[in-house]
């Protein structure tokens, strides 16, 4: 199982797969807009479950400095719902990011 790294290029999927999706706040500017951001391309179920279930654990969202904190909710057989906290700058705050585990469907 190849689960490269989060920041590589999307391999796009196709129907047999599965995929890991991650979903977060992302800055433009001065304005937050929530995004799918990440894509991973796994063969089997199996290995997307275990894949969403360390990016619970181990992602860290591009918007926050250093990691203080980590809230992890099993919100669906599939999905996990994360709340972090970190220190950017001067500051601490919260943000919270979604792994779901799917299947592409046919266009």
């Amino acid at each position: 199982m190849d689960m490269g790294r989060p920041q590589d290029p999307m391999q796009m999927p196709v129907q047999d797969d599965w995929c890991v999706l991650i979903e977060e706040n992302t800055a433009a500017g001065e304005y937050s807009v929530w995004a799918l951001t990440h894509v991973r391309v796994f063969r089997s179920r199996a290995d997307a479950v275990l894949d969403a279930s360390i990016m619970a654990r181990q992602y860290q969202p591009r918007i926050l400095g250093k990691i203080v904190g980590r809230w992890i909710f099993r919100t669906g057989e599939d999905i996990w719902t994360v709340q972090v906290r970190g220190k950017a700058a001067f500051l601490t705050r919260d943000v919270h990011f979604r792994i779901s585990v799917a299947k592409p469907e046919p266009v």
